[in-house]
C-alpha cells in the first residue's frame, strides 16, 4: 500500500483513484504502522487535488488523530477554505489548535465535550489539553459541566483502584484529574452554577478526597476547589479535610495539604472547629 501510494504520486491520475485511496486510509487509520501508509496518501492526494477535498473533509473529525491530522495538513496543502463554523472547528480539533478553539468559544464546547466523554489508556495528553481548553472557556463552557464531573468520578476511581498501574500510564491519569479538577475549580463557572450545581461539585470533590492514593498535588488542587464554593455548602465537609490531615499529618510532603486545608476550614468556620480543637494536641507540630 505504501508502494502504490508512492506510485500514484509520480503519476497523472484522474480523480477516480480518490475513492480507492481514502479506503486504505479509513479501514487502516487506527493501526499504527499503517501511519507511513497514510503519510505517502496524504501526498498522493494532495497531486489528485479539489476532487480529494471531500473525502479529506470528512476524515477531520475521525477518531484517529493520526488520520484527522493528515487530512487536515493535506487540505491546508490544497488551500482549503472551511466553508461553516462546523467545519473551522473540526479542522482546529485536527490541527490541535487549542487557542484557535479558545477564540471561538462558546459554538466549540459541544466539540470538546465530545473529546472527554470516553476515557481511555489511549490519547491521555491529547484530551487533556482538551479539558484545559474547555477551563480556558470558561463560564461558557457550562454544558460541559456534567461531563467533566462524571469523567473526575472515573479518573479518580481509576487511580484508587490503582488500575492504571504504574509509571507511564498512571502519570498520565494523574495529569488528566489534575487538568478536570482545575476546569472544575474555575471560579468564574462555579459562580455560574445552580445550588443544585454546586452540591453536585462539592460531593465530587469529596468524593476525590476520600480515594485511596492520591497525588498530593491533587489533593491540594481539590481543597482550592472546595475553598471556591461558599460556606452553606461547605459545612459539612469537614471530615473529609480533616481525614487526610490525620492520615498524612506525619509526612512532610503533605504540609502543602495541611496549609491549604487550614484555609478551607476556616472559610467553614464553627462547624470545623470540634475537628480542628481535637488536632491541637497532636503529635505532628505542623499539623497542631
Amino acid at each position: 500500500k505504501q508502494k502504490t501510494a508512492y506510485e500514484i504520486k509520480e503519476c497523472d491520475w484522474s480523480s477516480d483513484v480518490c475513492s480507492s485511496d481514502l479506503k486504505w486510509l479509513s479501514l487502516y487509520s487506527d493501526k499504527e504502522k499503517y501511519n507511513t501508509y497514510n503519510d505517502a496518501a496524504g501526498i498522493a492526494l494532495q497531486k489528485i487535488g479539489q476532487p480529494a477535498r471531500d473525502y479529506l473533509r470528512d476524515r477531520l473529525g475521525h477518531k484517529d488523530l493520526h488520520l484527522s491530522k493528515i487530512a487536515e495538513q493535506t487540505l491546508a496543502r490544497l488551500n482549503w477554505p472551511p466553508e461553516s463554523q462546523h467545519e473551522e472547528i473540526i479542522r482546529l480539533i485536527a490541527n490541535q489548535d487549542w487557542p484557535g478553539l479558545v477564540k471561538i468559544g462558546k459554538p466549540a464546547v459541544p466539540y470538546l465535550t465530545d473529546l472527554i466523554k470516553t476515557l481511555k489508556n489511549e490519547e491521555l495528553d491529547y484530551k487533556k489539553e482538551a479539558i484545559k481548553t474547555l477551563d480556558k472557556i470558561g463560564p461558557e463552557a457550562k454544558e460541559a459541566f456534567p461531563y467533566l464531573i462524571k469523567a473526575t468520578i472515573k479518573a479518580s476511581r481509576i487511580l484508587s483502584r490503582n488500575i492504571a498501574g504504574d509509571g507511564y500510564y498512571r502519570t498520565r491519569w494523574e495529569k488528566i484529574l489534575f487538568a478536570l479538577i482545575e476546569a472544575l475549580n474555575n471560579k468564574d463557572l462555579i459562580d455560574s452554577l445552580s445550588d443544585t450545581e454546586k452540591k453536585s461539585l462539592k460531593k465530587c470533590f469529596i468524593t476525590v478526597l476520600d480515594r485511596k492514593y492520591m497525588d498530593e498535588d491533587i489533593l491540594v488542587a481539590t481543597l482550592k476547589g472546595l475553598g471556591n464554593l461558599d460556606r452553606e455548602a461547605l459545612k459539612d465537609s469537614a471530615p473529609y479535610i480533616v481525614k487526610w490531615l490525620s492520615l498524612y499529618s506525619d509526612k512532610e510532603k503533605y504540609n502543602t495539604y495541611n496549609d491549604a486545608a487550614g484555609i478551607t476550614l476556616k472559610k467553614i468556620g464553627q462547624p470545623a472547629r470540634d475537628y480542628l480543637r481535637d488536632r491541637l494536641g497532636h503529635k505532628d507540630l505542623h499539623l497542631s
